[in-house]
């Protein structure tokens, strides 16, 4: 079932396998294979892609997957090809992207966890899991793109090692305090990890713990502010709309995919209404454009917006802590 919602599923076999074989010792040469067997029936099954030919048109979705041109990253305050970045690009968002309250939260789950005891071997399994992808990607070579998707699984899994780390603490608490005010305590540090929700809202992809300055301090050491463009919110949309007249062509950038701007124009009913048209920033049917809408995803921009724009000619933008995320400029 995960194989059916994503590929990067591809990379749970591997570390289960090797825990079945810790746990399970001589069962595990029976049951791994049949539990695999029983994966890849249920993805034929599921997917009618496959029921035509299904050993073509699977090694077809995998090129698709792998056979690509390489997709710029912006780290360390430059734009680098995915399989080139540095070793430490997955465990620098690993760390500066989850409440540092949280991580040290999940730090002390896993220790809880991994005490000497009878049940031990459990946490083993997510733990694996949460770790198998960091590590891969860690390894020279690999194409690391696409920000935290990459190893999106992590985070889930760490989230239950937050939960035995939190009820750790109220346990803990409670010997030297009440059971409510430990449990009340515990809720309050849990609460106060939300901060990013309230403060980023709705550009929540764009958020950085305290480690690094939050956003403001991740732009300052080069990381992505804005890679899947979440600081284009409807408030800004709106505003294009009312800022441009009718029919308008308005250039957008950076455009990553040729439907990418269209399904933008098609998510927001006023600029449908005035019959506005996206045009990729650079092209022909761009140089008579008055306005540009854009997001700030540096490396796929030109040089000249990379930096600060001048704010006379900004009609709009959307700021979290001090960065510019979206902005709507006249280009005239």
């Amino acid at each position: 079932m995960a194989l059916l919602t994503k590929i990067q599923a591809i990379l749970l076999p591997i570390p289960v396998a090797l825990w079945a074989c810790l746990a399970l010792r001589r069962r595990a040469l029976g049951f791994v294979p049949v539990w695999g067997l029983v994966g890849v029936i249920v993805l034929f099954l599921g997917w009618p892609f496959l029921w035509s030919d299904p050993v073509a048109h699977f090694q077809q979705y995998l090129g698709r997957t792998t056979n690509r041109s390489a997709i710029l990253v912006w780290y360390g305050g430059e734009a680098i090809a995915d399989r080139d970045v540095p070793w430490h690009y997955p465990w620098i968002l690993w760390g500066t992207t989850v409440p540092l309250g949280l991580h040290l939260l999940g730090a002390a789950g896993v220790w809880q966890s991994l005490r000497p005891c009878s049940e031990r071997l459990w946490a083993l399994l997510p733990l694996a899991c949460l770790v198998f992808p960091l590590v891969l990607f860690t390894i020279p070579g690999i194409a690391v793109y696409d920000g935290e998707r990459l190893f999106s699984v992590s985070y889930s899994l760490w989230g239950v090692f937050v939960g035995v780390g939190s009820d750790g603490l109220r346990r803990w608490l409670a010997l030297r305090v009440s059971s409510r005010l430990a449990a009340g305590s515990v809720a309050v540090l849990l609460a106060a990890q939300s901060y990013g929700l309230m403060a980023m809202a709705p550009c929540w992809l764009s958020y950085y713990n305290v480690t690094v300055g939050g956003l403001k301090g991740a732009e300052r050491l080069g990381l992505p502010v804005s890679y899947w463009g979440d600081g284009v919110t409807r408030e800004l949309l709106e505003t294009t709309a009312a800022a441009a007249p009718r029919g308008a062509k308005i250039a957008c950038a950076p455009v990553l995919h040729e439907r990418q701007w269209n399904e933008v124009l098609g998510q927001c009913p006023a600029l449908r209404e005035r019959e506005v048209q996206f045009v990729p920033l650079g092209s022909p049917a761009a140089a008579g454009c008055d306005l540009l809408l854009m997001f700030s995803r540096r490396e796929y921009l030109p040089p000249e917006y990379r930096g600060t724009i001048d704010p006379q000619r900004v009609v709009a933008s959307i700021v979290r802590e001090g960065v510019v995320l979206a902005v709507l400029v006249r280009l005239r």
